[in-house]
């Protein structure tokens, strides 16, 4: 039986390779975005510009050293700006937050070696040690735009809801035609929201292989979070994490959002992970987050351990996603 490939998935798989691209120096030279004839949908994303003294009374303590990490690549015309969203983008961060940040990157990047190892020094060097200082326990890197991928985007990347509340460096608006159909959408995370909650009730082999810490009750606790947009995206609803899980809470019995509601609180009563892990992950970290397994072994050690969620919450989480993956697999048939 032949695999279909979906419109959204094409381009989900474009936007994958590129970006490797600029971790691996692979050539991309003969790769073309899939070209699909009806747009479905037009957005612009529409950044705050935010000077220094606006950024901190927020608590962006970090303002300063992204403006000189920003100068520096745009100088070399590498990018052509960074748009921060997310907790962070409309300034509602707790301890949990991590660093959402999309870089529009000049496309010459992609196609030009010397540009190529240009990016992908400054994002080592850069642009991931910063991200690290904030948050010692982050778990992903950036995402990224350029003008190609935005005449031909596809929401499977991240919805473009997400961007509702963010700031930027320039202010400068980003026009993004979207090419997803329902089905598409629906099919592709589907596929994701069975595979999240697969591997939410087996975390021993996926979140905790490396030792039960804070990194890997973070990582998990984040994607449990993820259920809900997941879920609504698979029922043709193109809704950012937020508004999902509000919708979540409003549509399911507190069965099923028990887990989700636990999650939540666990964000918003999070610790701060010691300096001393942020010092230390920034002089390793590398082209990719996380990177490679000594960050992995350094994080099983340094970012601390929770007894009570691994003793209380986690069984009850583990059972509830066994639930909801029988709930969805039943009503999806």
């Amino acid at each position: 039986m032949a695999i279909t490939v979906t419109p959204s998935k094409q381009i989900l798989n474009y936007y994958q390779i590129l970006t490797s691209s600029l971790c691996t120096l692979d050539n991309v030279s003969n790769i073309k975005i899939p070209y699909r004839k009806n747009k479905v949908k037009y957005n612009t994303i529409q950044p705050l510009k935010i000077n220094r003294s606006g950024a901190e009374a927020n608590g962006i303590w970090w303002y300063s050293e992204l403006v000189k990490v920003f100068n520096y690549a745009q100088e070399k015309d590498l990018i052509k700006d960074i748009i921060i969203h997310g907790s962070y983008g409309d300034f509602s961060t707790t301890n949990f937050s991590d660093l959402e940040a999309t870089i529009v990157v000049n496309e010459k990047v992609f196609f030009d070696s010397s540009k190529k190892i240009a990016f992908s020094n400054w994002l080592e060097k850069k642009f991931n040690k910063l991200i690290i200082r904030v948050d010692p326990i982050q778990h992903h890197g950036a995402f990224f735009l350029w003008d190609s991928l935005c005449k031909q985007y596809s929401e499977i990347i991240l919805p473009l809801s997400s961007y509702n509340a963010c700031w930027s460096l320039t202010g400068e608006s980003v026009d993004v035609f979207s090419y997803d159909d329902i089905e598409s959408i629906a099919k592709e995370s589907r596929e994701r929201l069975e595979k999240t909650l697969e591997n939410l009730s087996n975390p021993w082999r996926n979140f905790f292989r490396f030792g039960f810490n804070n990194y890997a009750i973070k990582r998990y606790v984040s994607n449990l979070l993820l259920v809900p947009a997941f879920y609504y995206q698979s029922q043709g609803r193109v809704l950012n994490k937020k508004d999902a899980i509000n919708q979540f809470e409003k549509d399911f019995p507190c069965t099923y959002y028990r887990s989700i509601y636990d999650a939540s609180v666990i964000r918003d009563s999070w610790s701060k992970p010691p300096r001393l892990l942020g010092f230390l992950r920034a002089s390793i970290i590398s082209k990719k987050i996380p990177s490679g397994r000594f960050d992995l072994l350094l994080l099983a050690t340094l970012s601390g351990r929770n007894s009570h969620f691994k003793e209380n919450i986690l069984p009850r989480m583990i059972l509830d996603s066994e639930n909801l993956l029988e709930f969805f697999i039943e009503n999806s048939q």
